[in-house]
């Protein structure tokens, strides 16, 4: 299931509720989001692999903390250069001037 430009697991959504309206207030694609998402991605898929030991849990528990961190950094600097990038349009458009009709002549 994928919101937006980037693809959003049940595990990201619960993790990072509010990355979900950064993601869907993307224009461009992000390359470092999107490497980021894939690499947690893998790292939920690990953690659910009942084949690991329990010392590699804990080290791809403290991976996906890190990434964890690493996302939401991610989302707030795209929510900022999404709400600037709406800021900087608002102020270049031209203002519209309203155009007043003319009385017609009274007779």
């Amino acid at each position: 299931m994928g919101i937006g430009l980037y693809p959003v697991t049940d595990d990201l959504k619960d993790e990072l509720p509010e990355l979900s309206t950064a993601l869907s207030s993307q224009f461009e694609p992000d390359a470092f989001l999107s490497e980021a998402i894939e690499d947690f991605g893998k790292v939920c898929a690990k953690l659910k692999d009942t084949s690991i030991t329990a010392s590699e849990r804990e080290e791809w528990a403290h991976i996906k903390s890190e990434l964890v961190n690493e996302l939401r950094r991610l989302a707030k600097r795209n929510l900022r250069n999404a709400s600037d990038l709406g800021y900087r349009n608002d102020r270049q458009r031209p203002k519209q001037r309203s155009r007043k009709r003319a009385k017609p002549a009274s007779g």
